[in-house]
């Protein structure tokens, strides 16, 4: 297959799959900022296609300039996103990131001030945050001829800071935890792109905006001691990555399919892997509702029941609106985590973007079963809890709110409150 890297601000092309395991990007944004202009649904996608060009497929999107792709030696994906350097000291700030893509993956890019933070509970976080730079070229040492130290990693190019970083994937659940170390640097040496060549040396080529342009060949010296070691990883570590993952496979068939096996798909939304639990997600929202609605409101599970909610706050109609509203209400904030808690008020967000706007009664009953929660000892819940207090008419947020600027906060953390406020 022939996958293609768009980058943000571009719209789909004409006569994508309808089935694409990633559509409809939404802002899903509960307090938009009026000075981010008119509302851009637009974000960095994944194409594929086969070799005859006859049918397209989003394969997953919220990025924001992701220039290559490469995938390991067990065929999972991979980019280096860019940052939006004006956002720099801004909560919205996202650095340059490693990302392992997944089919029906959301990775939270949005214009202006919407983009999403790593906790929501509809994306997926970066696999490695990596600061400032400019990432372009990607590929992966299991092309090349390489010693064995450097064959099971990935090469990424910096063109700002010239350099190319060497990327070692840990196994971890469904995913991987990954960790960097420069492989080579000079001064200037803004790398373009790169490619192992059918000798196994890596080629760069550099250039760009006024620079020296050169292409580089790197081959194994015999005669220099390797300095690199590799991480520290178990036999039983990566043998239950590799379970993980084909079990997350299983569930991405699902995400351009139908099947009338919601069980499965269902086990999977209480996973103590947040990648499990997406994928299965994802894969429910692809089945009709009808199948799997009432399985939603009677669930008792919190961390079942308000991932089923997510799903069809995001896939169900306007008459859902109500009976999702009341199975939220059933959660209480007391008998779960703080990251249950960020997921349900995430859940309460989506039910009001995507299936309609809150009752005067419901913003009330919000009001009384929320309130007294503000503010939490975890930032990640005052955001979002801020967010949905001043969406329902909390008068009381405000007074509460200021008082936080006194504490010990990020600069981040300030203009959180700020924003809300």
């Amino acid at each position: 297959m022939i996958y293609l890297v768009v980058g943000n601000d571009v719209s789909f092309p004409e006569g994508v799959s309808a089935d694409s395991n990633y559509l409809n990007p939404q802002l899903d944004h509960l307090l938009p900022n009026p000075h981010d202009g008119e509302p851009d649904h637009r974000v960095g996608y994944i194409l594929r296609t086969d070799p005859e060009g006859k049918n397209w497929e989003v394969i997953a999107g919220g990025f924001r300039n992701q220039v290559d792709i490469a995938f390991n030696a067990a065929g999972e994906m991979f980019t280096w996103d860019a940052d939006m350097e004006w956002d720099l000291g801004q909560p919205w700030y996202r650095p340059t990131r490693i990302n392992h893509i997944i089919p029906g993956g959301e990775y939270g890019w949005r214009s202006g001030t919407g983009k999403w933070p790593e906790y929501y509970a509809d994306s997926l976080p970066a696999t490695l945050n990596t600061g400032l730079g400019s990432p372009t070229g990607m590929v992966s040492g299991s092309e090349g001829k390489f010693p064995e130290r450097f064959r099971d990693v990935l090469f990424a190019a910096d063109w700002q800071n010239g350099r190319i970083l060497l990327i070692d994937m840990i196994p971890n659940g469904a995913t991987y935890t990954c960790t960097s170390e420069v492989f080579l640097e000079g001064g200037p040496l803004n790398v373009c792109d790169m490619q192992f060549g059918p000798d196994g040396a890596l080629y760069f080529i550099t250039g760009g905006v006024g620079s020296q342009t050169g292409l580089y060949r790197v081959t194994p010296d015999p005669d220099m001691e390797n300095t690199s070691k590799l991480p520290e990883v178990s036999p039983q570590q990566i043998a239950h990555g590799e379970e993980q993952r084909a079990l997350r496979r299983k569930l991405e068939e699902y995400q351009t399919s139908t099947t009338d096996d919601i069980g499965f798909l269902w086990s999977q939304l209480k996973s103590p892997d947040r990648w499990l639990r997406f994928s299965a997600r994802v894969a429910l929202e692809k089945q009709e509702p009808a199948n799997w609605r009432s399985l939603v409101l009677n669930e008792t599970d919190p961390e079942v029941a308000i991932t089923g909610l997510i799903a069809l706050a995001r896939k169900g109609s306007e008459a859902d609106q109500p009976e999702v509203f009341q199975a939220l209400l059933k959660i209480s904030p007391d008998e779960i985590t703080v990251e249950q808690f960020a997921d349900l008020l995430r859940a309460y967000q989506l039910c009001f973007l995507r299936l309609g706007s809150p009752t005067e009664k419901q913003k009330e009953l919000l009001r009384n079963r929320l309130s007294s929660h503000f503010p939490s000892r975890s930032s990640n819940v005052n955001h979002l809890l801020g967010e949905l207090l001043v969406y329902v008419g909390e008068e009381s947020f405000v007074s509460r709110a200021i008082p936080l600027l006194k504490m010990d906060l990020s600069q981040e953390e300030e203009i959180r409150v700020l924003a809300a406020c």
